[in-house]
């Protein structure tokens, strides 16, 4: 007859192991009682000492710039910062010997006879051993992070927040890394191979995700890789990504699977399977397969990148190549022989023949992902995205941002440029075999390597489609692609795109022009510029700038007398002029790009160059150029719209020809007294002011001499008498 133990007993079970777990472990727990104590207090030393020297104030400014900590540290919170880490980084190291040393009983076939004969169920025994691991990691961590906050309250600072949230991700991380090295420890007859499995799928496992990820972007041109970001998928059996706070309900389920299906196999392991290779051998067919699927998939990839056999073949040899010895040799060291390697090589080329399949599906775009555009009479609405011209309030253009833009155009000739703008970059783009693998390489270092993340972030060019069966079709390029033939993949040639046509359309302008989006808080330049008169024989006009919203040298950004109202009553005014713009006025505009695109470079050219120009455009009155993000400086960012470097998230640039058939917005501008009645900049009348321009903009400008040493000559009071020219 069974005789059943109360829960009452079972915990007094338990308590009694955890104290014998603590006594087993208590040399561990010491030392790292006292390498904690010794990190915390030359952290502590450190930063108090140093607190004022110059050197390491510029350290800390440095740390503020690079964004690795908050602006305004100052000496306790790096305190806090280092030791929390270092405290972090060894209670993780701890946690493994500890888990290792706690586990080691199903490996050792005196102890499994040894509490096999305790009155005790297994089940019971191997969950007691979970908990004894998990509160001899936490509690040791859990003490010195609280010593560290209270020495920063007794000091009088407050816990910095990148403190505060690693008690949740250690105690997280923690947990998810013993319930899942329990499971395998169960799976496993001996420490090392319990060890191996481990750490084997803790590498693999990620990498191999990453080489999926890789050769699906890689391969599939304008696939958002966004959606992989922090996503669960990536990290699945990896429990160190537990760490990281992110997915927690999954983690939480992860491990309460875990330990749920250790004390199961706990309860069917025998006893005698301890010092064998394995005690249940699912596991091992995971790793074996995991291993040799990260080495072919090195192997095939670089081969195919390098064209071998003419790309895909190349693959399929480099992941025979390396797939096969590596099952091989992993077999061998978890095995120790050859033992049952014929019988377990089915999952070996199952592996090879799904890789290979799914590859080829890739590269051969077996669902003609990387050529379908949709068809006009298909479209509902549209959306575009242009990185130069395009200001997103939500700091980017890719995700559920995209496809929120599909519905932003409906006109139907901006939406036919749009798929004309689409059709010519796909077009330009050379899908060869070779490329995608090359690409593959570019997509993983793109996404995984610090250095170049940042292009991911926002691509160059994003379009969005509305279908009229309601489903929503995006596509997103970036300049950082091997499918442009060019010697650096971080810059492509269809930059060059023409999509004067898009962003100079009304739908566009109307949808994603800083002029009409951006917040004033984002704006760094905002202003209205022209010439002052009309050429002679004698004389020649100057180029002048109204700056309503501008950046200094220091990269200050400054603004003029009620600049709120000044840029509202310009902006109210075009955009009446553009609703009232019949096509064919609009059409003329649209033909007046290139004097928005070159009139701030003309300045600078000889007079018959300026004459020439002007000619060519006499219907254009003056520009208005608005910028978002952040410029090098003001002189080289009106210059040069594109120089711009820092906060991408809103970055915009544009610059628009204000013709003579805008009427209100002419009319604005004169009631400003930006111009004059002649239709030219005026210096002498200027909105708020009537007597000191100064006053009103800070204003700059300049003559369009030839010699070099004139180019950047301004004045803070009169503008240059160059009538002796």
């Amino acid at each position: 007859m069974t005789q059943k133990t109360s829960f009452k007993s079972r915990l007094k079970q338990m308590l009694s192991f955890f104290l014998s777990d603590l006594k087993s472990c208590n040399t561990f727990l010491i030392v790292f009682g006292i390498i904690s104590a010794v990190a915390i207090t030359v952290c502590f030393t450190i930063c108090v000492v140093l607190g004022n020297d110059s050197s390491f104030s510029m350290m800390l400014s440095a740390l503020s710039i690079t964004g690795i900590a908050n602006s305004g540290i100052g000496e306790i919170e790096l305190f806090q910062y280092s030791s929390a880490s270092l405290v972090y980084l060894i209670s993780i190291v701890f946690t493994i010997i500890y888990t290792v040393r706690i586990y080691s009983y199903l490996h050792n076939k005196r102890k499994a006879d040894l509490y096999g004969s305790l009155p005790i169920g297994r089940a019971t025994l191997f969950i007691a051993k979970s908990v004894s691991a998990y509160l001899m990691s936490i509690i040791p961590a859990i003490f010195f992070l609280s010593l560290i906050s209270i020495i920063s309250v007794c000091s009088g600072h407050s816990v910095v927040s990148e403190v505060t949230k690693l008690f949740p991700e250690i105690c997280m991380g923690t947990l998810a890394s013993i319930s899942f090295f329990g499971l395998i420890a169960i799976c496993c007859g001996t420490m090392l191979n319990s060890v191996l499995m481990f750490i084997a799928v803790c590498v693999a496992y990620p990498l191999s995700a990453i080489f999926i990820k890789g050769i699906v972007v890689g391969c599939f041109d304008g696939f958002y890789v966004g959606i992989f970001k922090d996503s669960v998928i990536m990290n699945a059996l990896n429990p160190l990504a537990a760490y990281d706070g992110i997915n927690v309900i999954y983690w939480l389920i992860f491990s309460v699977v875990c330990i749920a299906l250790g004390a199961f196999l706990a309860k069917k392991r025998k006893a005698e399977r301890a010092q064998s290779a394995f005690a249940f051998h699912l596991p091992c067919y995971i790793i074996k397969v995991l291993v040799s699927f990260l080495a072919g998939m090195f192997l095939g990839v670089l081969f195919g990148s390098m064209n071998v056999f003419g790309g895909y073949a190349g693959f399929v040899f480099g992941f025979i190549l390396a797939s096969v010895p590596v099952y091989i040799i992993v077999h061998l060291i978890l095995y120790r022989g050859f033992s049952k390697l014929i019988k377990t090589s089915i999952p070996l080329g199952a592996l090879i023949i799904v890789s290979c399949v799914g590859v080829a599906l890739c590269c051969f775009d077996a669902f003609g992902y990387n050529s379908y555009v949709p068809k006009t009479q298909d479209i509902k609405s549209a959306g575009f995205y242009d990185a130069n011209s395009n200001y997103q309030s939500k700091g980017s253009a890719v995700g559920k941002n995209l496809k929120d833009m599909a519905d932003d155009i409906t006109d139907k000739d901006t939406i036919a440029n749009i798929l004309e703008a689409h059709y010519q970059l796909v077009d330009n783009r050379n899908y060869s075999v070779k490329n995608k693998f090359k690409n593959t390489w570019v997509s993983m270092f793109k996404d995984n390597v610090p250095v170049f993340s940042e292009i991911s972030k926002n691509p160059d060019y994003a379009f969005a489609y509305t279908l009229n069966n309601g489903n929503i079709v995006t596509r997103t390029y970036s300049s950082a692609s091997a499918f442009e033939e060019t010697e650096s993949y971080l810059t492509s040639s269809y930059n060059e795109l023409d999509t004067s046509d898009i962003i100079y359309s009304k739908g566009y302008i109307k949808a994603y022009s800083p002029l009409v989006k951006a917040d004033y808080k984002d704006i760094n330049t905002f202003i209205v510029a022209g010439f002052d008169g009309k050429a002679t024989d004698d004389k020649h006009p100057d180029f002048v700038s109204s700056k309503i919203i501008y950046t200094d040298d220091d990269g200050t950004v400054s603004y003029s007398k009620n600049y709120k109202n000044t840029a509202e009553k310009i902006k109210e005014a075009f955009l009446k002029d553009l609703d009232n713009c019949s096509d064919e006025d609009f059409a003329k505009i649209d033909q007046m790009t290139d004097y928005a695109d070159h009139a701030l470079d003309v300045a600078y050219v000889n007079y018959g160059e300026y004459e020439s120009f002007i000619k060519s455009e006499p219907d254009a009155v003056c520009v208005i150029a608005i910028a978002t993000g952040d410029v090098n400086s003001y002189y080289d960012g009106i210059r040069n719209m594109d120089s711009y470097n820092g906060n991408t998230a809103a970055r915009a640039q544009v610059v628009y020809t204000v013709p003579k058939s805008f009427k209100n917005t002419i009319k604005a501008l004169q009631e400003l007294g930006i111009l004059n009645s002649k239709l030219y900049m005026d210096k002498d009348y200027l909105p708020g002011d009537s007597t000191s321009y100064k006053e009103y903009t800070g204003e700059y400008y300049y003559d369009d001499y030839t010699s070099s040493s004139d180019l950047y000559d301004y004045t803070d009071d009169s503008y240059i008498d160059d009538s002796e020219y």
